[in-house]
């Protein structure tokens, strides 16, 4: 089971959907521009971030292994993204190179593990 996003993870309603989850065991990364009253649950990260640039966002794809196929998950989730050639197994549509080259930031987890 992979990390499930949850933004705006500090309300009510996010941390409700953070409690859940975890109790449920998956491993929650919870995002919120206003730091929570409560810490993450067990298995639980909390990034105290605002997504509306969608910097954090891309890191946190980024660090994210997908567990299934990006064509259905962009399907399911009805974004339009067009790409040359398409997408194919576990591509990104993400780019960290900014992120690399400004931050020296370097994805925790990586396809390049599993080879």
């Amino acid at each position: 089971m992979g990390t499930t996003l949850v933004t705006g993870a500090s309300g009510k309603v996010g941390w409700w959907v953070v409690q859940t989850l975890a109790e449920a065991g998956h491993q929650i990364l919870a995002v919120d521009r206003v730091t929570p009253r409560a810490h993450p649950p067990k298995g639980g990260e909390f990034w105290d971030a605002d997504l509306s640039g969608h910097s954090v966002f891309s890191l946190s794809v980024a660090d994210s292994w997908v567990d299934a196929p990006v064509e259905l998950i962009l399907a399911q989730t009805a974004w339009s993204v067009e790409r040359p050639g398409g997408f194919g197994g576990s591509d990104t549509g993400w780019d960290i190179s900014k992120a690399r080259e400004l931050l020296g930031y370097d994805p925790q987890h990586s396809w390049r593990q599993h080879l």
